[in-house]
């Protein structure tokens, strides 16, 4: 199928604050038949804002959910503590207010996880692009294989102002000028309000209720597609993600593969819808 550019569409799309009694999540739509749910990973950047460079080349029939986590980026601070039941099954019902005929989930990282809660709530999954989701075996510990060891110490080498700023150069290449400052414009407004406090305690509470949940996976027959570096290949083949219909596409030296690859990532995404 043809990717269009939505560059002026994305315009179009519209921000929502649905309240519950955690706290008010912000999400960003697009109506559609079939429904694109965009999952961020962990941190400060709106989800929107983080995937602007796939959505643009997405059809604009396409319909389109970009769902800010409690403490990140334009969703409310938390009200009180929740349990991830609790954070699924309002994500759940956003999804299922929206009435899609089909559902393909996107996630970063940390968002597969939620991914693969949600979908097993819902019937009418039919496809999930994932960019290094987070696996089971991350989550118990980094492999202490040598290409795992050496990432980590690279990550660990860097300081924080370092990250960020390798992040904006990054971002610089596939992001518009507009949707840079969006992103960069967002992600310090979520810092100034000191969130990282609340989602470091939400993130144990999550950690204690995830091995009661892990048994979470997608149907056999789901249509999978991972994004990931080379060295990560073999872990997600064993992996829960991994299916009778899985295509694993190894690009790229880093973990935002979806700044690099917007097209390669639209692309999968437009099939399967």
């Amino acid at each position: 199928m043809v990717l269009l550019n939505r560059k002026g569409n994305l315009s179009e799309m519209k921000n929502e604050y649905i309240k519950t009694d955690l706290g008010n999540y912000k999400i960003t739509v697009h109506p559609g038949t079939n429904l694109v749910v965009f999952l961020n990973g962990a941190g400060s950047f709106d989800t929107a804002d983080a995937f602007a460079p796939v959505i643009e080349k997405l059809s604009p029939n396409v319909g389109l959910l970009a769902i800010d986590y409690l403490n990140t980026g334009l969703s409310s601070i938390q009200k009180k503590e929740y349990s991830l039941t609790e954070d699924i099954q309002n994500m759940v019902e956003m999804i299922t207010e929206r009435n899609p005929k089909k559902v393909i989930i996107v996630a970063h990282s940390l968002g597969g996880i939620f991914a693969r809660l949600i979908a097993a709530k819902l019937t009418n999954v039919t496809g999930f692009v994932g960019i290094e989701p987070t696996t089971l075996e991350i989550l118990a510990g980094i492999p202490d294989i040598p290409e795992y060891q050496e990432k980590k110490e690279q990550f660990n080498a860097m300081t924080q102002e370092q990250a960020i700023e390798n992040m904006k150069k990054q971002s610089e290449k596939s992001f518009t000028k507009k949707q840079h400052a969006d992103l960069w414009q967002h992600f310090y407004e979520d810092s100034k309000r000191d969130s990282d406090k609340q989602y470091q305690q939400q993130s144990e509470v999550f950690m204690t209720d995830l091995p009661k949940m892990n048994d979470s996976k997608f149907s056999t027959n789901m249509e999978v597609r991972i994004f990931t570096e080379k060295y990560r290949e073999n872990e997600y083949k064993r992996s829960e993600y991994y299916t009778k219909q899985t295509e694993i596409i190894s690009v790229g030296d880093n973990h935002y593969l979806h700044w690099d690859y917007p097209t390669e990532i639209a692309q999968k995404i437009q099939n399967l819808v």
